[in-house]
């Protein structure tokens, strides 16, 4: 009998790794990723197929669901399906947990030309406001369509489903679901901390489309009402080995999985390789490209060398150059339009997804230089 490794992985995944390592480390402790080599050893035995299908725990009394395709109900899902390309902005709240000015940049960056927002959800396990309350203003006061991220990161499946059937009470038509970053990183655990993972992102998925589909819980228990979203997932095209984390999004996208948005991209044959590889193995869902600035050379070199991110050169010195002229801002926005036109013209291309994180101040006005252009190009 071949063991699958939930019980080493630190964060208890039981579909696969969470994506947060690189380069088969850990993001927890430095070690090898124990799925990484789980899925060398069933490669070497040419048993793969056995990470092919969700794996649901002893918690989960209705296993028998097996979501598939859904007519579109959230605009932002009818504009995926329907080769409109959308064009969609990242907000990423304030670590000081204020909404001051949160409206003001939405109104701002849809009236640029963004189709819709996504709210964060504690990036890096830091905490911070949850992405509800400023859903609820885009929502609310301001009529904008909107994705909320979720994580399975210090939240029982329990609490879960409460915070889902929030989301459904909101009208918030689309969830993004992802495992989340371990908050204590290297193994820091000086203060006796331990962070919560009930569920991994596979198993989170099917969940939501228990709650959305059959309008029960993860026990079977009937919900009031008919609460819906559609549900979508991230997925990273630097993972190595890819294979595995493609192996990952087909469980997903059994699971019940809409749509797929990347990791930042820099090159268009970074996001071709993911889902030409995708593709492949039966992943059908559409793919939304994600685009970030670097905020310095020393960052896109961390990236491209620690990470294995794939970063131009003439990107990495167009960055160093500009840094000193003090145009690294301006510079960002035309290589982004310039990626974002290529992107544009391909069909495997369902949307974009522009992300300023870590960058406070005048983002709002980077992202609206940016969106100019890219939403003509995208139209």
């Amino acid at each position: 009998m071949y063991r699958l490794p939930k019980y080493g992985c630190p964060k208890r995944m039981l579909n696969g790794p969470c994506g947060g390592g690189s380069r088969g480390i850990c993001e927890v402790d430095d070690r090898r990723c124990v799925w990484v080599e789980a899925y060398i050893k069933a490669l070497e035995r040419q048993r793969t197929h056995i990470f092919e299908y969700p794996l649901l725990d002893a918690g989960f009394q209705v296993v028998d669901h097996e979501p598939g395709p859904r007519e579109p109900r959230s605009t932002l899902m009818k504009m995926i399906v329907g080769d409109m390309k959308p064009l969609i902005y990242e907000v990423e709240l304030s670590p000081e947990g204020s909404l001051d000015g949160v409206a003001d940049t939405i109104r701002r960056v849809t009236e640029a030309g963004f189709d819709a927002v996504t709210m964060t959800d504690s990036p890096l396990g830091a905490s911070g406001t949850d992405p509800l309350a400023p859903a609820a203003v885009a929502r609310f006061m301001l009529g904008v369509e909107t994705a909320v991220h979720v994580t399975c990161r210090d939240r029982s499946r329990s609490a879960l489903v409460s915070w889902l059937l929030a989301v459904a009470g909101l009208g918030v038509g689309n969830v993004i679901v992802s495992t989340g970053d371990w908050p204590l990183l290297h193994g820091d655990n000086r203060w006796g901390i331990h962070p919560v993972f009930d569920l991994d992102s596979a198993r989170l998925v099917y969940l939501a489309r228990l709650i959305t589909d059959l309008h029960v819980d993860h026990l079977g228990r009937r919900l009031s009402g008919e609460p819906f979203f559609h549900v979508g997932v991230v997925a990273n095209p630097y993972f190595d080995p890819l294979e595995l984390e493609v192996l990952r999004l087909l469980k997903k996208q059994r699971a019940g999985a809409e749509f797929v948005i990347t990791q930042p991209i820099y090159t268009v044959n970074a996001f071709l390789r993911l889902v030409h590889a995708a593709r492949e193995r039966g992943v059908e869902t559409p793919f939304i490209a994600s685009l970030a600035p670097l905020k310095s050379y020393r960052h896109a070199v961390y990236l491209a060398e620690r990470v294995g991110v794939e970063i131009p050169e003439d990107y990495r010195e167009g960055l160093k150059r500009n840094e000193v002229d003090g145009n690294i801002w301006s510079y960002n926005v035309e290589y982004m339009k310039k990626l974002t036109e290529a992107l544009a013209a391909l069909e495997e291309v369902s949307g974009i997804l522009f992300i300023t994180h870590g960058i406070h101040g005048g983002i709002a006005d980077l992202a609206i230089d940016y969106a100019r252009e890219a939403s003509r190009i995208l139209k």
